[in-house]
């Protein structure tokens, strides 16, 4: 304990720590269906210096046995998988879940990210046939290229 309390991680430090599967946090709130909380996410934004744009490690990883509060509760249908190299909102506008996606370009989510296959938030979530989480994309991109 004195180790811990002598270390005294930010919780910058905290917010973006990976796990052994090499996620933080934020992509084990947005991840799971069945986890994911428009308010938790809400609130790990909220952290100052919080990265939006990180990627999990190279595997496809099985989140579903991770221990609480962000486990799945085992009588619940649930996908608790992130693809390799992805963000949450690669992953979020996939699954349509537009509540999280909206919080996520709110923080400034890199909407360009790109998947190992060279899709974007908005391939991903046109391809899976979310037109909500859409047109939430292109406003954010109209919003982006205003600027330039």
């Amino acid at each position: 304990c004195d180790m811990l309390l002598a270390a005294s991680p930010s919780p910058k430090d905290l917010v973006n720590a990976k796990n052994i599967d090499g996620y933080t946090p934020l992509m084990m709130a947005c991840t799971s269906r069945c986890t994911r909380k428009p308010a938790l996410v809400e609130a790990l934004l909220k952290v100052d210096g919080i990265d939006v744009d990180s990627t999990n490690n190279d595997q496809c990883v099985d989140i579903v046995g991770v221990p609480p509060p962000y486990c799945c509760n085992l009588t619940d249908i649930c996908s608790g998988v992130m693809m390799p190299q992805h963000t949450p909102l690669l992953e979020l506008a996939h699954q349509g879940a537009h509540k999280i996606v909206a919080l996520l370009l709110r923080a400034n989510a890199d909407i360009h990210a790109r998947d190992a296959n060279g899709n974007t938030p908005l391939i991903r979530a046109a391809s899976s046939g979310h037109r909500r989480v859409v047109r939430q994309l292109l406003e954010a991109m109209s919003d982006v290229n205003a600027g330039i």
